[in-house]
C-alpha cells in the first residue's frame, strides 16, 4: 500500500495513462521496414528494400504516406491500364476479328463505314470506367506509370445463338451464291430505297451504293454483318416488286423475302453480331424491320429481336451524344448514329406498347440527339461540319422522322404513366396532355393530316403515309393517356366526381372514333384502282394495332356509357360495323384480323343485337365519313344525354359477354377492357 502522502500522485506516471506524453520525433526507419517491422539500416535505398526489389518502396519522412499512396495508386492504373491494353491486342491480333469477321467492307484498307469506334462503350458503373478516374487523380500527384502488363487473357469459347438458333453456318462463297444476277439486284436495291416508308434512315444511299459496288468487285472484303444487311435490303425490295406488279417480281433468279432474310440471320450469327461490332446494330435492327414489315400479324418473337438491338446499340454508345462521351468521330457518324438510334428506340417503343410492356429505354440516361433534317444528298462522309438543317417546308421522310422522334419523348412518358402499378395524380395527366397538344400544334403545315382524296397529285404516297402515321400515333397517345377515365365519364351523379375526369374520357372516345375514321379511309383508298393500290404494302401489323385499340376502346365505351344520344349512338354502332367487315375481309390472310372480327361480332351481338351481322362483306363501305379533330379537356355538357340514354342496369356489363358461345378468346382482349384502379 503506497503512503497516504503519495496517494493523490500514484499512477500518474503510468505507461498506459491516457494523458501521457507521446513522442514527437520523426521515425528513423523506412516506411516499408516499418510496416514488415524489421531492422532498418537507415541508407537510401535501405539494405532491407534493395534485397527486396522495392527500391521506390523505401521512402523516408513526413511525405513518405504520400509517396506510398502514389505508388500505390500507380501500381493500379498499371493493373487494370495492362487489361484494357491486353483487351486491344486481342481484338487486333484475333483472326476472327478480321475485315471479314467485323462486318466493315474496305477498300485499299479503307473503312467505308463504321462508326470509328473500335471499343465498347462503358459507363461510369463499369470497371473500365475507373481507368480515367485513376489518372486523374495520378495527374494531381505527378506520377508517371511502368511498362502495362503483356499478359493476354484466354479467348472464351463459342457459345450457341440462342435467338437464331442452331442456323447453318455460312461462307462468303455461300452468300454470293444466295445472291441473283447483277441486274436483278440492282432493281431489288432500287425498289427497297425508293419504297421511302419503309427504307430505314440509317442506311444513306449515297454511302450504301459504295459499300454495294465494293462487295460486288470483292464480297470477301464486306465482311458478314454488312452483307445481312444487303440481304434484307434484298427480301425487302422482293415484298415490294410484288405488291406493285407480281406478273414480273419473280424472275429465275430472285428467289422468295424469305430466304434472302434466313441468309441475313446466318450473316448476322457469322459475324458475330453480339460482340457489338460495327454494323452489327444496323444488321439486326433491319433484319427485325424486315420481318415486321412483311409478316400479316404482329410477331411477339420480334419483340426480343428489338430488345437485342436496343442493348446493342447502348453498348456501342448510340444512346449517347458523341461529342459529350468523348468519341472521336465524323460529323457524318455523328449524324448515322443519331439516325440509328431514333430507329431502336421508336420501335423498342411502339412494340413495347403493343405488347403493354415496359420499354427498355430510359430517356433520363440518354442524350443523343434527334435526327437532323437533311437529306442524303445534303451530306457525306467528307461533310465537315454538317450544314444547318432545311427549313421544315418540304415533307421529307427524315421530317418525318425528326417530328416522331419528338413526340416518342412523350409517348415514352405517356407510356409510363399508364403502365404505373398504383394510381397517378391527374396534375401529370394534364401536364403529358398540354405537351402532346403543344407537339400537334408545332407540326410543319407539309405533315398536317389531310384527307386522301384532296392531296395534291404530286405529293407522293409515302408522304401521304408518313402524315396519317402521325395523326395515328397522336390519337393513340391520346387514348392510352385518357384512358383510366374513360370507364367515368358518366358517374357524374357522384357527389366526388371531377368534371375535368369527364373531360379525359371524352377525349380518350373521341381519339377512337378519329382512328377508325382513318381506317375506313385508308382502307378505301388502298382497293385495286384507287390512289394508294400499288402502295398498300405500307399497312403494317403495327398500323393495324392502332386501329384495333381504338375498336377496343369504343366498344368498351359504347358497353359502359350512358348518356349516349339515339343518334350519336347510333353512328358509333355502324362503324363499329364498317370496322368489322373490314377485317372479316381480311380473316383468310391474317390471324390477328380473324380474332378482331370474331370480337367485335360478339360485342356489337350484345349492343345491338337487331340487325343481324353479314357472314360476308361483299358491299363497299358506306361513305366516308368527314374528318373532325378530337375534342381536347374542357368543361363538358351533362345534360348531353339524349333520349335513348340506358340504364346501368339495362346494359349488360362487359363481363357478361364472357358468357357468349362466339368461341372468342376473352382472356388476351378483357386485359385490355378490364378498367384499372380508379384515378385520383
Amino acid at each position: 500500500m503506497p503512503e497516504p502522502g503519495l496517494a493523490p500522485f500514484t499512477g500518474v506516471f503510468r505507461a498506459n495513462d491516457d494523458h501521457r506524453v507521446k513522442r514527437s520525433r520523426p521515425s528513423a526507419s523506412c516506411t516499408a521496414c516499418q510496416r514488415r517491422k524489421s531492422r532498418c539500416d537507415r541508407r537510401q535505398p535501405c539494405g532491407a528494400c534493395e534485397k527486396r526489389g522495392g527500391d521506390s518502396s523505401c521512402q523516408f519522412g513526413g511525405n513518405a504516406g504520400r509517396k506510398e499512396v502514389q505508388m500505390r495508386l500507380s501500381r493500379l492504373e498499371e493493373m487494370v491500364q495492362g487489361l484494357a491494353d491486353a483487351r486491344r491486342r486481342q481484338q487486333k491480333t484475333s483472326p476472327d476479328n478480321d475485315a471479314e469477321a467485323r462486318g466493315v467492307p474496305a477498300v485499299g484498307g479503307q473503312e467505308l463505314h463504321g462508326d470509328g469506334i473500335g471499343d465498347d462503350y462503358h459507363g461510369v458503373t463499369s470497371w473500365t470506367a475507373l481507368v480515367d478516374s485513376i489518372r486523374d487523380i495520378q495527374t494531381l500527384l505527378s506520377t508517371v506509370g511502368e511498362e502495362p502488363d503483356t499478359s493476354e487473357p484466354k479467348p472464351a469459347g463459342e457459345e450457341p445463338d440462342l435467338v437464331f438458333g442452331d442456323v447453318n453456318p455460312v461462307t462468303v462463297a455461300d452468300a454470293v451464291a444466295s445472291l441473283p444476277a447483277r441486274q436483278e439486284a440492282d432493281r431489288l436495291v432500287s425498289l427497297y430505297f425508293n419504297a421511302k416508308f419503309i427504307a430505314v434512315p440509317f442506311l444513306h444511299a449515297h454511302h450504301f451504293r459504295r459499300c454495294y459496288e465494293s462487295f460486288w468487285a470483292d464480297p470477301s472484303s464486306a465482311g458478314f454483318l454488312w452483307t445481312s444487311i444487303l440481304f434484307s435490303v434484298l427480301s425487302a425490295g422482293v415484298m415490294v416488286a410484288r405488291v406493285r406488279d407480281p406478273a414480273q417480281a419473280t424472275p429465275p433468279s430472285v428467289t422468295e423475302p424469305r430466304v434472302y432474310l434466313v441468309r441475313a440471320a446466318q450473316c448476322l450469327v457469322a459475324g458475330q453480331y453480339l460482340r457489338a461490332r460495327p454494323w452489327s446494330v444496323e444488321a439486326v435492327l433491319l433484319y427485325a424491320h424486315c420481318r415486321n414489315v412483311q409478316g400479316p400479324d404482329a410477331d411477339s418473337a420480334l419483340w426480343p429481336v428489338y430488345g437485342l438491338a436496343v442493348r446493342l446499340a447502348q453498348r456501342r454508345g448510340y444512346h449517347r451524344d458523341a461529342g459529350r462521351i468523348g468519341l472521336a468521330v465524323s460529323p457524318f457518324e455523328a449524324e448515322m448514329r443519331r439516325r440509328t438510334w431514333f430507329t431502336v428506340q421508336s420501335t423498342d417503343l411502339l412494340l413495347s406498347l403493343q405488347h403493354g410492356l415496359p420499354s427498355l429505354v430510359d430517356q433520363d440516361v440518354c442524350d443523343a440527339g434527334h435526327p437532323t433534317n437533311l437529306t442524303d444528298d445534303d451530306f457525306d462522309e467528307p461533310t465537315s461540319p454538317l450544314p444547318p438543317p432545311r427549313a421544315p417546308t418540304d415533307p421529307t421522310p427524315i421530317l418525318a422522322c425528326t417530328v416522331k422522334s419528338r413526340l416518342c419523348r412523350i409517348l415514352r412518358r405517356v407510356a409510363r404513366l399508364a403502365l404505373s402499378p398504383s394510381p397517378v395524380p391527374y396534375v401529370q395527366t394534364q401536364a403529358l396532355h398540354s405537351a402532346l397538344e403543344q407537339w400537334h400544334a408545332d407540326l410543319p403545315a407539309c405533315l398536317r393530316v389531310r384527307p386522301i382524296r384532296t392531296t395534291a397529285f404530286t405529293d407522293p404516297s409515302y408522304t401521304v403515309m408518313h402524315r396519317l402515321m402521325l395523326e395515328v400515333m397522336y390519337l393513340k397517345t391520346l387514348c392510352v393517356l385518357h384512358r383510366p377515365y374513360l370507364t367515368t365519364v358518366n358517374i357524374a351523379a357522384a357527389p366526388d366526381a371531377d368534371p375535368r375526369h369527364r373531360a379525359s374520357g371524352q377525349v380518350c372516345r373521341d381519339a377512337a372514333r378519329r382512328l377508325l375514321e382513318l381506317h375506313v379511309e385508308v382502307d378505301a383508298e388502298t382497293r385495286p384502282g384507287r390512289r394508294m393500290y400499288e402502295d398498300r404494302y405500307m399497312m403494317t401489323s403495327m398500323t393495324y394495332d392502332h386501329f384495333l385499340l381504338a375498336a377496343m376502346v369504343l366498344c368498351l365505351d359504347l358497353s359502359e356509357s350512358t348518356d349516349y344520344s339515339c343518334e350519336d349512338r347510333a353512328s358509333r354502332i355502324r362503324l363499329l360495323r364498317t370496322i368489322h367487315d373490314l377485317w372479316y375481309a381480311r380473316r383468310a390472310a391474317s390471324l390477328d384480323a380473324r380474332h378482331a372480327s370474331r370480337v367485335l361480332r360478339a360485342i356489337l351481338a350484345r349492343v345491338d343485337p337487331a340487325p343481324a351481322i353479314p357472314s360476308s362483306p361483299s358491299a363497299a363501305p358506306p361513305p366516308q365519313p368527314q374528318p373532325q379533330p378530337p375534342s381536347r379537356p374542357g368543361p363538358v355538357d351533362d345534360a348531353g344525354g339524349g333520349d335513348c340514354a340506358v340504364g346501368l342496369g339495362e346494359m349488360p356489363s362487359l363481363e357478361s359477354f364472357l358468357g357468349g358461345s362466339v368461341g372468342v378468346d376473352w382472356l388476351s382482349v378483357d386485359q385490355f377492357l378490364r378498367p384499372g384502379p380508379s384515378p385520383p
